[in-house]
């Protein structure tokens, strides 16, 4: 109990992380590997400390842009199928692990919370987009851009508390 409430303002960073990762799913693993690069995520010595490499960076970076872009493409799959919904959950519980080892907790400290924000980032961001565009009948577009802008606008100010 008393590393729980230790624990809390973890909790809470890797949710918002997870919640990140529902919206895109590599997005904020390029952002944990740039913080990790310029040291601003301690993972030296722990499992994670290869997210603090210059490969990890670029190839996350590369992923994530990739990401972004594909995610304007019509024929893109919904974020919400089964296997969407598993890599954005592995993302985000990865991204949380990194969030509580930087911290000196177990990894599962942050796994657990980061999952769950994955789900609710993806089904929450399926519902905001979907209705902007189809109720509201704003361009597509826009609300896509507008949802990256807000994925990476909450990474950096969640690494940034991190």
């Amino acid at each position: 109990m008393i590393e729980l409430l230790r624990a809390h303002p973890i909790l809470l960073l890797a949710f918002g992380i997870g919640v990140v990762a529902g919206l895109r799913s590599l997005t904020p693993a390029a952002a944990v590997a740039w913080a990790a690069y310029f040291g601003w995520l301690n993972l030296a010595g722990t499992k994670l400390s290869w997210m603090a490499s210059l490969v990890a960076v670029i190839v996350f970076t590369l992923l994530a842009v990739l990401e972004l872009l594909g995610d304007k493409l019509p024929n893109t799959p919904s974020r919400i199928v089964p296997w969407s919904l598993l890599f954005r959950a592995f993302m985000g519980g990865l991204c949380g692990a990194a969030i509580a080892l930087a911290f000196h907790f177990r990894m599962v400290t942050g796994v657990e919370p980061a999952v769950i924000g994955s789900f609710v980032g993806s089904f929450g961001g399926f519902q905001v987009r979907y209705r902007l565009t189809r109720e509201f009948n704003l361009p597509a577009l826009p609300v896509a851009l507008a949802e990256d802008a807000v994925a990476i606008l909450a990474a950096v100010f969640i690494l940034a508390r991190a």
